[in-house]
């Protein structure tokens, strides 16, 4: 059975989800949460057999960015239909997530056809749980604290337009992301320095991203700071696993991560379509 759009997700897919999501919320998080939370923004074809979920295709849009996740025992017009539903998406930068190893080729031929200008990385999943969470309280000689929306939009405005690798936002486009995503940041002598924000917020996992420090702040423990700060804040809110991605070639994160406590799980594709290289 196909079932399409968020409009057609009942009580009892959303529990299909959710038995997904336990079992590996580096990959559905995603489905659940734009599903709930994201209606407007997401479309998604789900494949159902015995009143389970078997396979998806996920489309999000966002500003500046779409991302089109792939998985499981999808039909190979499926997956040409939602290629090319991000092929029309007007994003700045376009992300497939493939998550399933016998999509990969797929997914590479069809992106190569319909989106152009991809690069074919390699990234790698990586959770962590109460049991396994190492709280690092290494000092570090910055303010940590989680970012208000009117408080805090115009400095991370400023440290976004920085980095020179995404869509630029406006300060009312920042301060509508914070009234929706939780972003921790360090601050030193009152200059937002390093970030770090839980993207995806469920009941049962949060997913971390957008963990950056301004280059010349690094080497400061920085990173370690507000990743440890927000998987601490996941955790003690009852969160059972949080999750992450990090490019297969970024040693340092990876070390980081590791301290923390989190493991890697999955190795996958993405293929990223330019100019820009990030969400």
């Amino acid at each position: 059975m196909i079932i399409e759009g968020s409009r057609a997700v009942d009580a009892k897919l959303i529990e299909c989800i959710g038995r997904l999501v336990i079992k590996d919320p580096a990959t559905h998080s995603y489905l659940m949460y734009d599903l709930i939370y994201e209606p407007r923004n997401s479309e998604a074809v789900l494949i159902v057999e015995s009143d389970e979920i078997v396979g998806y295709a996920l489309l999000w849009r966002g500003r500046g960015a779409c991302a089109l996740h792939l998985w499981g025992s999808l039909p190979e017009e499926v997956a040409r239909d939602f290629m090319d539903r991000a092929s029309r998406a007007s994003a700045s930068v376009k992300y497939v997530h493939v998550h399933s190893p016998w999509l990969e080729d797929l997914a590479t031929q069809l992106a190569r056809e319909l989106l152009g200008g991809c690069s074919v990385e390699k990234f790698i999943d990586m959770i962590v749980d109460r049991r396994n969470f190492k709280l690092l309280n290494r000092s570090v000689d910055a303010e940590l604290r989680e970012l208000d929306p009117d408080r805090d939009a115009e400095a991370l405005a400023k440290l976004w337009a920085s980095r020179g690798t995404r869509a630029s936002f406006s300060v009312d486009e920042v301060r509508r992301v914070l009234e929706n995503v939780l972003y921790v940041g360090a601050f030193i002598d009152n200059k937002l320095v390093s970030t770090a924000a839980a993207i995806v917020r469920l009941r049962d996992a949060w997913i971390v991203a957008d963990v950056y420090t301004d280059p010349r702040y690094r080497g400061r423990g920085l990173g370690t700071a507000v990743t440890s700060y927000i998987t601490s804040r996941g955790l003690e809110a009852g969160v059972k696993k949080i999750a992450l991605h990090v490019h297969e070639s970024n040693e340092v994160a990876k070390r980081i991560y590791l301290k923390l406590g989190y493991r890697e799980v999955a190795k996958k594709t993405w293929i990223v379509c330019k100019p820009y290289a990030e969400r």
